[in-house]
């Protein structure tokens, strides 16, 4: 990063009369000054940082202008990359679910019954 900074220096010299010109309001109190450079000032642009990278973040392909839909490996043609995408559901995996679900269910209706029902013979 400092490399960069002292680049941009080299490169564009006017630059430091505009960091003059920025901080003229401050002139007088150094205290403003380094308050405004160090903390208020490094505060905005890493808001303003946040706000833009998170955008891109939500942002999914497909609804911003120039975004295409890329292939991925595991395309089926059923769909995109996203659930609301997707055509068909596999019923049978949905069925072992439910399966597994309704056992264990009833397994611990089961236990629950098993712990009524010792509670009320140790009574």
């Amino acid at each position: 990063m400092k490399a960069c900074v002292f680049f941009i220096f080299q490169l564009l010299p006017w630059i430091a009369w505009v960091g003059d010109w920025a901080l003229r309001w401050t002139e007088g109190s150094e205290a403003l000054q380094i308050a405004f450079v160090m903390f208020v000032f490094p505060v905005i642009m890493n808001a303003l940082q946040y706000y833009i990278v998170d955008s891109f973040i939500k942002d999914r392909p497909g609804e911003g202008e120039g975004f295409e839909r890329v292939a991925t490996e595991d395309d089926d043609g059923e769909g995109g990359d996203y659930p609301s995408e997707r055509g068909s559901v596999d019923e049978e995996a949905v069925k072992k679910s439910s399966v597994k679900t309704k056992t264990l269910q009833e397994e611990e209706e089961a236990g629950a019954r098993g712990v009524e029902s010792s509670a009320n013979s140790s009574r």
